[in-house]
């Protein structure tokens, strides 16, 4: 655990071109170089918003489902098979599905479309607005 943020120290103050070009020391330029940087302090402050709203959903949801479950309701056993399933699925299997999901032309777009609420449709992932709530969901 010691060993990888050492590492990370260790590259942040390199200029390092690539794997065949000589290193040099940058010093903490290059630490300097990503805190100026907006687009940085925006990626932290979605990050810290992920964790504060994200996670304490999750835990939450995910100690209510397992109580549910617990308690054995009718049709409890299929219940758990789909809560395990998505545990099955690699990772950009899901990421894929999620984004054909809210493509502009995907599946929650035509669901508003067929319900007579085409005014609602968006870009949900390209949308300033509503891409750090999609990601959430």
């Amino acid at each position: 655990m010691v060993g990888p943020l050492v590492a990370i120290f260790v590259i942040a103050v390199l200029h390092w071109p690539g794997m065949l070009q000589p290193v040099s020391f940058a010093g903490l330029q290059n630490v300097r170089t990503v805190l100026d940087d907006p687009v940085f302090m925006d990626a932290v402050a979605n990050t810290a918003v992920q964790l504060v709203v994200a996670l304490p959903l999750m835990i939450v949801g995910a100690y209510m489902l397992g109580y549910y479950v617990a308690q054995q309701p009718p049709g409890h056993r299929v219940l758990r098979y789909l809560l395990f399933i998505p545990g099955l699925i690699s990772t950009p299997a899901k990421a894929m599905v999620f984004y054909a999901v809210l493509s502009p032309d995907g599946l929650f777009n035509g669901a508003l479309d067929k319900l007579g609420m085409g005014s609602l449709t968006d870009a949900w992932l390209a949308s300033p607005s509503t891409a750090l709530a999609c990601l959430i969901v």
